[in-house]
């Protein structure tokens, strides 16, 4: 779940410029409310895309993301038209692993590209559009995949 960082300064630090209370209210009630609202978007939806960007601040040296927007895969995928579902298989996958996943897919027929990643040698990677199979990707799909191949190895985009 997503936190309000603390502020890395004292709420009276910025006057005469902003009082403490309006520091306080904007920091801790308005900023804080983007936060209960995102952690109910990623509670209520199994699997969310954050939008956001690297904090270039040294005060935040910590926090590698600063989340933007939090959307619900489902909106995610008709706003940024993201059109491939992802895997990444393990080195020397197993063909019950392999036979398990085609079954999936086509369980799963939709209009999305099938994107397998292979470890190669020498750590490529391999990437291989399936011409054939065309999948849906909606989040139970996605779900069954990640729980399958590990929630690092499924992505869409």
């Amino acid at each position: 779940m997503l936190n309000l960082p603390e502020l890395p300064y004292a709420y009276d630090s910025l006057a005469p410029y902003m009082s403490k209370e309006t520091l306080e209210f904007h920091h801790d009630k308005h900023h804080n409310t983007y936060v209960v609202n995102a952690n109910k978007i990623i509670k209520d939806n199994n699997i969310v895309f954050l939008v956001g960007h690297t904090s270039t601040q040294n005060d935040f040296a910590d926090l590698k993301l600063i989340v933007d927007e939090v959307i619900p895969i489902n909106h995610a995928k008709k706003v940024l038209k993201l059109n491939e579902v992802n895997i990444r298989l393990p080195k020397n996958s197993s063909k019950d692993l392999m036979n398990d996943i085609v079954e999936l897919a086509n369980q799963n027929k939709g209009d999305h590209s099938f994107v397998v990643h292979i470890a190669g040698e020498n750590g490529q990677e391999r990437k291989i559009i399936s011409k054939k199979i065309k999948v849906s990707n909606n989040s139970q799909f996605l779900i069954l995949l990640r729980d399958l191949l590990g929630e690092s190895n499924v992505w869409i985009d």
